[in-house]
């Protein structure tokens, strides 16, 4: 009998794929496709029979040239008599290429190890699919007689091909038919990742399910590992798995991983303003209108006190800062008809250390005396026949303590005291009374002068934020003073008061002033400060403190009291220092203790800090956002600025964080100068400059303010 030989080559077909038969005609046989359970091998050349083998034979075709994802293979087996020992050759046509491009397969490579019959040969891998394998070696494997031993790994590695059966139908090669134990059962692949096991004959292949890998699927692929997963913003693996998700604020789109903004303005989420911002919102409430936002962060309340400060009025008594533009508070005019002399007294109570008390005489350019206040102490400013005197003398006054005022006109002297005592006498060349048309007059002007300050003999700020009580003007003749006090509770002094500015949360002041610097030297550009000092109690926990505004009522900065976290949604009382509507840092403060707080402000075109009590606060920008806000803050106070503290003008509640005003008492220091409320180029009239009520005790008694220790 002469041995047999046989080659071949042929591509492993995926289950499903359709495949036709290929025709060889170069030795006219006809190949055929064979069902190898979840594979097919579709035979693209070969020949068989009794004989020698024709030496070098090559594949003819290719897997992509039958548009099949499989793999070319060169099997090649000669010199075997069945069923006793016969040799053979398995190859991979490493010239296959496995992205689809046509190839042929090559020869058996030169130098391929030898195998003897009867030794176990070396185990191929398993051939899943779009797996590139390098060329195999010679092996020659025994094939045993059935029902003896079992098939080697080589076999199992042909049983891949051709499980079974002959590979050729039309020679009548012997079957190969061995009962072999199913390498899936037990399942030897992990239930989770495996879509199905495939037996192999002798060995097993897994075939995993998407997001799972390995030999036996036990390894969970990470997705989010490769270019985020595809994800736009969040990728979370999972085991087998992975999902997109998008950061607060975002929505995901219907593909399952890109991200768009989400527009709950367009959703009337807030009840007032509502500010669109990528990933998130934010709601305002109208602060000028005494509104701050709800715990819910959406609606609006009001701003209520949280300390309850004395701001009782006596009846009793007159305020003379009311009128901010320096006109005077009471007007009077006497008419007599016979010759009369000036006297009058009164009890006065102030922190201020300038302003006018009273003035008494006739027109400008006549006789007059002017009582004023400078630097604490009693000035007379006096004008005889076009002559004008000043004269300053006596205590300093401005103690917040009640003192008795007295001045009287004798013939030639005026003599002023102070609780009894002579503090000045100035010698007068005239009577205060003027005659005119039969009738001496006299006009009489408390809290401020009936002309321009410019035309006092020494120029002096009118506006006096004191209080005056138990007056009395010639001998009692002014009844309706008090008649006109106690109809108008302005008119009236608070029943106690501090030193100290008061904001009833109502109203702002504002200044215009320089923050720029120019150096001498020549080329050198201008620099700019902002240091801010403030000493506050506050009696709300929301309002302005601070800020500048440039065109356009544009909120360059502000420092203000706050009642939430507006990036976290927490209620919290916090001091913020913002730039237009970014929050640059911020500090939490017990607003509500009823003690004074010191909070602390430096602003350079480098830096910007916020201290509470000596406490730095912490910043709420990245490195360049402060850089870019500093920039936005410098090329605002390039052009013109106004200084506004206690509240803001009338602009859009969404300019800055907070647009409320601010209530309770409040001094200021700005570029290491004291800001005096009677300076500024406007003031509201509710504004108090250097008094303020204190805070109450709980059985209603005033308390004392325990300033907080510096660190």
């Amino acid at each position: 009998m002469l041995p047999w030989s046989w080659s071949f080559c042929g591509c492993v077909a995926p289950q499903g794929v359709e495949t036709a038969p290929v025709i060889d005609t170069s030795d006219g046989e006809t190949p055929s496709s064979k069902g190898i359970g979840a594979n097919r091998l579709v035979l693209l050349s070969g020949r068989a029979g009794q004989g020698s083998p024709s030496p070098g034979s090559q594949c003819g075709g290719s897997c992509s040239s039958h548009a099949l994802p499989g793999r070319c293979w060169r099997v090649s087996m000669a010199g075997f008599e069945w069923p006793d020992a016969w040799p053979g050759k398995v190859e991979a046509c490493s010239s296959c290429d496995p992205l689809g491009q046509p190839r042929v397969c090559g020869p058996l490579p030169e130098g391929s190890e030898h195998v003897e019959p009867g030794q176990a040969p070396p185990y191929p891998p398993p051939l899943p699919h779009g797996e590139v394998v390098t060329p195999s070696k010679l092996i020659q494997f025994h094939y045993p007689t059935p029902g003896v031993g079992s098939v080697p790994p080589a076999w199992a590695y042909l049983s891949v091909l051709a499980p079974g059966q002959s590979l050729l139908a039309d020679h009548s090669l012997p079957s190969f038919d061995t009962d072999l134990p199913d390498q899936c059962s037990p399942n030897p692949c992990t239930k989770e990742g495996t879509q199905v096991c495939q037996d192999l004959m002798g060995n097993f292949y897994c075939q995993c399910r998407a997001g799972w890998g390995g030999r036996l699927c036990d390894r969970d692929v990470n997705e989010c590992g490769q270019q985020n997963g595809g994800c736009n913003h969040i990728c979370f693996n999972k085991p087998g798995s992975f999902h997109c998700a998008c950061y607060s604020g975002y929505a995901l789109s219907h593909d399952g991983r890109t991200c768009q903004d989400v527009d709950e303005c367009a959703e009337g989420r807030c009840e007032q303003a509502c500010v669109n911002s990528p990933g998130g919102y934010s709601c305002h409430c109208d602060g000028r209108g005494g509104l701050k936002l709800s715990p819910d962060m959406n609606t609006c309340e009001d701003i209520l006190p949280c300390v309850p400060f004395n701001v009782a009025k006596s009846m009793k008594s007159l305020y003379l800062g009311r009128m901010f533009s320096g006109t005077p508070v009471i007007r009077l005019r006497f008419k007599r008809l016979q010759p009369t002399r000036l006297v009058t007294e009164f009890d006065f109570r102030t922190y201020d250390p300038e302003g006018v008390l009273f003035f008494a005489g006739g027109h400008q350019d006549s006789t007059w005396i002017v009582l004023g206040l400078r630097a604490g102490r009693l000035e007379l400013q006096l004008r005889y026949h076009g002559v004008g005197r000043v004269t300053s003398s006596g205590p300093v006054i401005n103690h917040g303590t009640w003192q008795t005022i007295s001045v009287e006109e004798l013939d030639r002297n005026l003599v002023i005291k102070v609780n009894k005592d002579a503090v000045m006498k100035i010698a007068v060349a005239g009577d205060l009374f003027q005659l005119d048309r039969g009738l001496y007059h006299l006009n009489l002007t408390v809290g401020g002068i009936p002309f321009k300050e410019k035309d006092l003999v020494q120029p002096i700020n009118p506006r006096l934020d004191g209080c005056m009580r138990s007056w009395n003007w010639l001998n009692g003749e002014d009844t309706t003073i008090q008649e006109t006090v106690k109809a108008n509770p302005k008119m009236q002094c608070f029943s106690v008061a501090e030193k100290g500015s008061f904001y009833p949360g109502s109203g702002f002041a504002f200044y215009s002033l320089d923050y720029t610097r120019t150096s001498l030297d020549v080329g050198t550009e201008a620099t700019w400060q902002i240091e801010v000092m403030a000493r506050i109690r506050p009696a709300a926990d929301t309002g302005v403190l601070l800020a500048l505004v440039a065109g356009d009522h544009v909120v360059a900065l502000s420092v203000a009291l706050v009642d939430y976290h507006s990036t976290k949604k927490l209620k919290k009382q916090l001091v913020i220092l913002a730039v237009e509507s970014v929050t640059l840092a911020l500090m939490e403060m017990k607003v509500c203790d009823g003690q004074e707080h010191q909070v602390a402000v430096s602003v350079r075109k480098d830096e910007a800090t916020l201290e509470v009590d000596g406490t730095k606060g912490q910043s709420e920008v990245s490195s360049a956002g402060l850089r870019e806000s500093l920039a936005v803050l410098g090329r605002h106070l390039q052009g013109s600025v106004l200084t506004f503290v206690g509240g803001l003008p009338d602009v859009p509640v969404t300019s800055a964080p907070v647009t409320a005003f601010y209530r309770g008492c409040m001094t200021l220091e700005v570029n290491q100068k004291a800001l005096d409320l009677d300076e500024a180029a406007y003031k509201h009239s509710d504004i108090t400059s250097h008094s303020c009520p204190p805070v109450e005790q709980e059985d209603g008694r005033p308390r004392s303010p325990q300033p907080k220790p510096t660190t």
